[in-house]
Formats: C-alpha cells, sequence, structure tokens
C-alpha cells in the first residue's frame, strides 16, 4: 500500500510540473539568450514521420521557432495549433517553425496523436533521435514541456520560453529578428 502511495505522489508531481500554466493564460517569461552567444550545434539530426532525415543545418539563414513538445503534455495539441497559426501570419521566406516530438519515435500513442492533427500542420515536425543531444544544447527543456526557443540568423539562440504561446508577443520578436541585418 505504502508503495502505491509513493507512486501516487510521484506522479502527481511529474504532471503537475509538465502542465503547469501561469493563472492568467498568459505566456511565461520569455529569457533573453542573447547574451550567452549559444549556438546551435549544426550536426543535430532531425527525422519526419517518414523516417527522411534532416540536419539541423538546412534551416540557418533563417529566423527559427523551434518547439519541444511531447503527446502525453495535456497542451501540447492546442500549442501545435497556436503554432499553425502563427506559421500563416508569418509570410517570410527566411521565417521558420521546427516542432520536434521528445516522445519514443516508436510510441502508439504518438503515432496516434500525430494521425489527429497532422492535418493542421503547416510547419516542419519532427522526431527527436537523441534527446540527450537536444539536451546537450537546449539544456532548459527538461524544466517545462512545452518550450520555446527563437534563434537568429546567425543561428545562435537567442529567447526561451514555455507555454502557453503568446501569438502576438512571439510574433513581434519574430518580425524584430527578421528585421535585423
Amino acid at each position: 500500500m505504502k508503495n502505491c502511495l509513493i507512486l501516487i505522489l510521484i506522479f502527481q508531481v511529474i504532471l503537475f510540473s509538465c502542465s503547469k500554466t501561469d493563472k492568467t493564460g498568459k505566456q511565461a517569461e520569455i529569457k533573453d539568450l542573447k547574451s550567452s552567444k549559444r549556438k546551435v550545434e549544426q550536426s543535430l539530426i532531425l527525422s519526419d514521420f517518414e523516417g527522411n532525415e534532416y540536419k539541423i543545418e538546412q534551416f540557418k539563414g533563417s529566423v527559427i521557432l523551434l518547439n519541444f513538445w511531447t503527446s502525453w503534455v495535456v497542451s501540447a495539441e492546442a500549442e501545435l495549433k497556436k503554432l499553425a497559426q502563427l506559421s500563416t501570419e508569418i509570410k517570410d521566406k527566411e521565417f521558420t517553425i521546427i516542432s520536434i516530438s521528445l516522445d519514443d519515435p516508436y510510441s502508439p500513442r504518438l503515432q496516434e496523436f500525430v494521425n489527429k492533427i497532422k492535418n493542421n500542420l503547416t510547419f516542419n515536425v519532427f522526431i527527436s533521435q537523441n534527446n540527450s543531444e537536444m539536451n546537450k544544447v537546449f539544456y532548459e527543456i527538461p524544466q517545462k514541456i512545452p518550450c520555446y526557443y527563437i534563434i537568429n540568423k546567425n543561428f545562435e539562440i537567442v529567447n526561451h520560453f514555455t507555454d502557453p504561446l503568446d501569438i502576438d508577443q512571439t510574433k513581434k520578436l519574430i518580425k524584430d529578428y527578421l528585421n535585423e541585418k
């Protein structure tokens, strides 16, 4: 009985930490990472749901909104819908959204989730084949999912934030980076 209670408590802590949102419904604080001069590891490999592999370096020169998510987080579907809205509102050839699932790539739950939402996706969606490599570059990931990064045209990580995504605030940041020379 004691083991069962401990497992329930652990589950509740995990669930609370993964689904906690700001009570006001506003986006969490956007952390400015420009001074850190953190670069994206260009050799990171992404896989799409058909098994095709891409190096993240092929997106260099664009402003990137990078999103990490898992299918088991309650807000994942709503956040992906916001990304779809953002991708239709910002029509710029130098802007791209990269959304990466941190789920087990062979998980039936992930496949069901993707089948449910794939018709609404208007941006690049990938599966992380190596979460430990992602965590080395984007070490804030384990703190809260979904989370977001903005990467400038020089492949520097310039901002980090968590859900809920505030479309207007994010759009302003992206447009500022698109206008940088």
